[in-house]
């Protein structure tokens, strides 16, 4: 029934009398918090908004959909120091593209190599990883810098080559050196290689592009990871 203060004290009471475990009711509370915390911000409340985010981020740290509000939040009142800070320590906790797209934004001036750097310095302690890599890449790719976004790229184990990989390859062929048959191999590979990362229900594995509160296929609550 879309009444979220109603869902939040039901689930403290049924906590408290042991009818749902915490492992679940985290999961619960954090979606509640989250969908009060989008219809603040729908709301124009950017600052109620980010409160109820910063208490899903106290269930769990890195929740990409959280961390984007408070971020928002933070660089309104002009703090971009510390909507830095709000990056940088997610990123730490779990890389996720969505922090180095909002990273990039905090300086909205800078031109594709500075970017880059602030790129590189972002997913320097983490950058073996696939988000990391992949951040490298584009990053590289849009300030034309062939050489660094192709060795990112390239150093991404085989079993961990997404689309997308394939796809920035694709790009990389045809822009750079206007290699359209290389780029038509490289889009096919796109097209048998394992999807990218996305939001995905638990319970009827339905994808979406973002985080919503329930599944957009199945209706059920707090189910896509």
């Amino acid at each position: 029934a879309e009444d979220w203060d109603g869902a939040q004290k039901t689930l403290f009471d049924a906590v408290r009398r042991d009818l749902i475990p915490e492992g679940e009711a985290k999961r619960y509370r954090m979606a509640i918090d989250m969908e009060r915390a989008r219809l603040k911000k729908e709301a124009g409340d950017l600052g109620g908004a980010a409160d109820f985010a910063l208490r899903a981020l106290a269930v769990e740290p890195a929740f990409p959909p959280a961390v984007q509000v408070a971020v928002e939040a933070e660089q309104v009142k002009g703090r971009d120091k510390k909507a830095q800070r709000l990056l940088e320590d997610a990123w730490s906790a779990a890389p996720h593209p969505t922090f180095a797209k909002l990273y990039a934004g905090l300086w909205p001036d800078d031109d594709p190599a500075q970017r880059l750097k602030r790129i590189q310095k972002l997913t320097d302690r983490l950058a073996d990883g696939l988000a990391g890599r992949l951040a490298v890449a584009e990053a590289a790719i849009a300030a034309e810098l062939w050489g660094v976004a192709r060795a990112a790229l390239e150093a991404i184990p085989d079993a961990e080559r997404s689309a997308s990989v394939f796809r920035l390859l694709a790009y990389m062929a045809q822009a750079e050196r206007g290699e359209a048959a290389q780029a038509r191999g490289f889009l096919e590979r796109a097209s048998n290689a394992p999807a990218d990362p996305a939001w995905t229900c638990s319970d009827c594995g339905a994808t979406s592009g973002s985080w919503t509160v329930s599944c957009g296929n199945c209706g059920h609550f707090a189910t896509l990871t």
